[in-house]
């Protein structure tokens, strides 16, 4: 026959109001109650006696206090502590082998009286930002923290003198903690099945011991401790560690994942930093002193990537193994700089904040010699989850032709000049990007736009000595030339183009467009849509740099004067045969038509042979045409018949 052994029955009981006896039976038994300043349900008049087994008695409180609120309490080996309002709660923790915390509180929680080995959990969905102590009993030589899918505030271990082990779990959702202090562990052990994240970790246990494993993906102890020697991650089957150095002796070893180390300003000495396995393990240049040497350099393996911070150089001379560079330039009281990258370094650059004020330097090896064609690639990308803003300032580029820049964000660039051999910049990204060229004077310059889908506004005013070619993309642009011959090409957006002064060719695309030409004899065409074509001043179109509109197409196209004409002159008759010289020419055309032209009004006149082509006349103001006052557009190529109201 077979004898089955059938566990002891465990209870669930809920307390009352009244005086509550309830004793608990062999199994694991649970109890619940309420204290609070009304309507409690545990108080000092009840008894409860969990018997054997492991029992568990559950606490909603809303009081501050001693959280038993007197009640005489026996057998329990579980207390669990949900927190609904913000508190100062007290627990006499003696008999217990874990207290869990749950619930919201920015209030303090106090333990005392715990066990050797209790643990102390920070329950799932836990939101307790006031600090809780652990207080240990004397003799306790192990204390046992656990982060169950919750978030807490401080965390300090204490009252124990002999603590020589601190065991730190992370189960449940990713936990963030803040400050934990074990004390004077000189072993601390975290095993993360699940993401962590703690502010700090602290011991005044002399040479201590950090030891993180589990299949986490991330752990991320912060500012490591002076008092910690050895930091060893290589239990981390998948994950990496996320620590700060604070050192110059720290031993770290990685995890099997990407690790983030930070030097923390700690040139190393006798220590070193190993990130073993992982495909971007990063370290985080924080002085330039901590890598200002390729002996202090040698101190850090197996890094892929290099992180330089706020008024930082990183000199990739003095490192092995990078392959790709981050920037973190957020300080407007200075810059940032990498020097003598790679070519391959130079094409892997991120730049995850900037500013306004300060200089990003990029160094190439070997840019500045001759023959030598370099090539920058950023991608500005602050890896969050929603659009932001970079503002990368002056970018400093010695040497360098080629910039090919992503906006994943969107971003700013004040100032290129010092980057004096740049002449092409290539733009990508569906971030905004605003691009001041100031006196940059590079002979074949070319901001090719046309692969971005974000807002470009293109400054080009004061670019110097030649003129620039500039190709945006498919959103509503915003692009002003310099005073030189510019070649600008708008996209399919609701563009607006000023050419500004000298001959320039413009093309406006797809959209409605609105294009200035400015001072200069320049070829526009609006392309698709209905474009706008703006003159500010008729001086900017004279008979002796007259601009030409390749493409107007009357009751569609508008031409933005500052007086709209009340009639204008046309048809056969005003024609002329071109003799070489424009304004004898439609001076000629004028009096064959018959008309006169009106102050402030208009006229389209033919000229065949030399000079032929259809032009409009725009009067300055003195009736009469009078070439050194009265505007005039080559319109060869208008469909349709002017009238009126093409004008605004």
């Amino acid at each position: 026959a077979n004898i089955v052994n059938n566990p002891a029955p465990s209870t669930t009981t809920a307390l009352t109001t009244g005086v509550d006896n309830f004793p608990g039976t062999a199994g694991n038994d649970l109890f619940t109650g309420l204290k609070a300043a009304a309507n409690a349900t545990l108080t000092s008049a009840d008894t409860i006696n969990g018997g054997a087994g492991t029992d568990t008695l559950n606490i909603t409180v809303s009081e501050a206090g001693d959280v038993l609120a007197g009640a005489q309490v026996s057998n329990i080996e579980v207390v669990g502590i949900r927190a609904i309002a913000n508190t100062a709660n007290e627990l006499s923790a003696t008999g217990l082998t874990n207290v869990v915390l749950t619930g919201t509180n920015t209030s303090t929680t106090a333990l005392t009286n715990l066990a050797n080995g209790a643990t102390v959990t920070v329950g799932s969905g836990a939101n307790l930002t006031g600090a809780i102590t652990a207080g240990y009993v004397a003799a306790a030589t192990t204390a046992n923290i656990a982060y169950a899918g919750g978030t807490s505030g401080d965390l300090t271990a204490n009252g124990a003198t002999a603590f020589t082990t601190a065991n730190i779990t992370s189960t449940g959702a990713a936990n963030t903690a803040a400050n934990i202090n074990v004390g004077a562990a000189t072993t601390i052990n975290i095993n993360a099945t699940t993401n962590f994240t703690a502010t700090s970790i602290a011991t005044t246990g002399t040479n201590s011991t950090l030891k993180v494993s589990g299949a986490a993906e991330a752990v991320n102890v912060g500012a490591l401790d002076s008092d910690l020697r050895t930091i060893d991650a290589s239990g981390l089957t998948a994950g990496g560690l996320t620590a700060t150095l604070s050192n110059a002796a720290q031993v770290v070893t990685g995890g099997a994942g990407n690790d983030v180390i930070s030097t923390g300003g700690q040139g190393l000495l006798t220590g070193s930093v190993n990130a073993g396995a992982g495909t971007a393990d990063r370290l985080v240049l924080t002085a330039t002193a901590d890598l200002d040497t390729a002996a202090k350099g040698a101190k850090y393996t197996n890094f892929e990537v290099l992180q330089v911070s706020d008024n930082t150089s990183g000199n990739l001379d003095n490192i092995a193994g990078i392959t790709a560079i981050r920037i973190n330039d957020s300080n407007n009281a200075g810059g940032t700089a990498v020097t003598n990258l790679t070519a391959a370094q130079a094409g892997a650059i991120t730049v995850l904040a900037g500013n306004a004020t300060g200089a990003i330097t990029i160094g190439v090896k070997g840019a500045e010699g001759v023959g030598q064609i370099d090539t920058v690639k950023i991608d500005a990308n602050d890896g969050a989850a929603t659009v932001g803003t970079i503002a990368l300032g002056k970018i400093a580029m010695a040497g360098v032709e080629n910039l090919e820049l992503t906006a994943t964000e969107n971003i700013s660039i004040t100032d290129l000049t010092a980057s004096p051999a740049l002449s092409s910049i290539v733009l990508k990204g569906a971030g905004t990007i605003g691009i001041t060229t100031e006196a940059l004077a590079t002979v074949n310059a070319h901001i090719d736009g046309s692969a971005a889908t974000g807002v470009q506004t293109i400054d080009a005013t004061n670019f110097a000595t030649n003129g620039i070619k500039i190709t945006t993309g498919s959103a509503a642009d915003v692009i002003t030339g310099s005073g030189q011959a510019d070649n600008i090409t708008a996209g399919a957006g609701n563009d607006t183009v000023n050419g500004g002064a000298g001959n320039d060719t413009i093309l406006g695309g797809d959209g409605n467009d609105g294009i200035t030409g400015g001072a200069g004899a320049d070829t526009l065409t609006g392309g698709a849509g209905v474009d706008t074509f703006v003159y500010t001043t008729l001086a900017h179109s004279l008979v002796a740099g007259a601009d030409r509109i390749t493409d107007f197409v009357a009751g569609t196209d508008k031409i933005d004067v500052t007086t709209v004409p009340a009639a204008i002159l046309q048809g056969t008759a005003y024609t002329a045969a071109g003799t070489g010289t424009l304004a004898t020419d439609i001076a000629t055309a004028l009096t064959a038509g018959g008309g006169t032209l009106a102050a402030d009004g208009a006229a389209v006149v033919t000229i065949t042979g030399t000079g032929a082509g259809t032009y409009l006349i725009l009067n300055n103001g003195t009736a009469g045409y009078v070439a050194a006052d009265d505007a005039v557009v080559n319109i060869t190529g208008l469909t349709g018949t002017l009238t009126v109201s093409d004008f605004v």
